[in-house]
This record gives structure tokens, C-alpha cells and sequence, in this order.
């Protein structure tokens, strides 16, 4: 989905960055790597954007549409990013440096993919409203009733 592009994007480049410092082929990263795609942001934003489609069918706005998805799956996000950041975090705990460096982790790319959904998934669907507002999205749908 391209919507979710920015987020994923931000949360990428995080990533890099834990990459470069513990190399693609340490054991770490990559158990870190698979834990990532399996609790990480993407299932969040798909919640998100699904909340603003719905909203947006109903006849909502884009900015009525944004808020309502924000409080309501934003709440669900955040209690999920708090409640895995602190169970990961209790690895921080862990003599094994890489079980400590692995719930470290883990534990920041929930927060990050929190702070993703909430301030940068709106924020392109504002700055983009050919592709991603209420209107885009209508029109949309009216041509792929029509086809």
C-alpha cells in the first residue's frame, strides 16, 4: 500500500542504521529482522488505514476522517506499542549483551512504529491529497464501481 510508504520508510531507515552497526549477518540482527516484520508497525498501520477508509466511505472529511482514526486506533496503538516495549524491555535486563541489544530493539521500533502512525501517516495524507484525501479516495471507488 502506498500510503503506508512514509512510515515504513522512517522505520527503515532506523533499521539501516541498527544494520550498519551490527552487520547484516550477526545472528542478532537478524532474529531482531524477524521479529520486527512479525510485531512490528506495518500491522498498526494497516488498523489505521483501514479506520480512515471506513470513515472516509461514510462521508467523513479528510481531517474528520484522520481524527476519528487517530483517537480510535491510535488508543489501541499505543497500548500496544507501551505493553510489547516494556515486555521486550525486560531483555534489556539479560547478562547476554545480544538478548539485551535484541530487546532494546525491538522495544524502540514499537515506539518508533507508534510515533509513525500517529504524526507521519497523517501528516501524508494531508500533504498528499490528489492521492490519499477523502475526495481521492471517493473517486476512486466510484470508478471501480463503474468498471
Amino acid at each position: 500500500m502506498a500510503i503506508a510508504f512514509a512510515p515504513r520508510a522512517n522505520i527503515t531507515h532506523i533499521d539501516n542504521d541498527i544494520s550498519a552497526w551490527f552487520g547484516k549477518d550477526d545472528p542478532v540482527y537478524r532474529d531482531y529482522e524477524r521479529f520486527r516484520d512479525e510485531f512490528g508497525g506495518s500491522r498498526t498501520l494497516i488498523h489505521f488505514i483501514n479506520r480512515y477508509r471506513r470513515e472516509v466511505a461514510a462521508g467523513a472529511t479528510t481531517d474528520e476522517a484522520i481524527e476519528t482514526a487517530t483517537v480510535h486506533e491510535g488508543r489501541a496503538s499505543l497500548t500496544t506499542a507501551v505493553i510489547n516495549s516494556l515486555g521486550f524491555g525486560v531483555l534489556l535486563l539479560s547478562e547476554y549483551k545480544p538478548t539485551a541489544w535484541f530487546g532494546g530493539l525491538l522495544g524502540l521500533t514499537m515506539a518508533v512504529a507508534f510515533l509513525a502512525e500517529v504524526f507521519i501517516l497523517p501528516a501524508t495524507i494531508k500533504l498528499l491529497p490528489r492521492m490519499f484525501g477523502a475526495d481521492a479516495l471517493r473517486r476512486t471507488r466510484r470508478k471501480l464501481a463503474a468498471a
